[in-house]
């Protein structure tokens, strides 16, 4: 069973474990929440910034789930495109050197994904 901590980007990474309803389900429209809220208010993301970016980071590398995977590194490309540069040229560094690994994941959607994420990272201009 997964232990909520109250925030929706904390998702379960732990293998084999499997709660009544699926994870991946659960924690795919957990992450399209926060791409839905980055885009209608980024700057309630902007404070928790520190916590969001590296969890991302942890989901799109780590997850069990294909979807969950594709998923994350949509969400860290809209953190990416939706929150001021100000903010996240900070997270730009950790976030390069965290997905460089995805782009040899063995699902070829899930390098595309990389792909893509990691293009707007590294373009990122004020």
């Amino acid at each position: 069973s997964t232990q909520s901590t109250g925030r929706p980007w904390e998702l379960s990474l732990r293998r084999g474990t499997q709660p009544s309803s699926s994870p991946s389900t659960t924690d795919c429209q957990g992450l399209r929440v926060v791409q839905f809220l980055l885009k209608r208010v980024s700057s309630a993301a902007t404070m928790h910034l520190d916590a969001l970016v590296p969890q991302l980071v942890t989901v799109s590398r780590d997850s069990p789930s294909v979807e969950v995977r594709v998923e994350g590194l949509k969400t860290l490309e809209s953190v990416c495109s939706e929150v001021h540069f100000t903010h996240v040229h900070l997270h730009r560094a950790r976030v390069v050197r965290g997905l460089r690994e995805v782009l040899s994941d063995r699902k070829r959607v899930v390098r595309s994904a990389a792909s893509r994420t990691l293009d707007k990272w590294i373009m990122l201009e004020p």
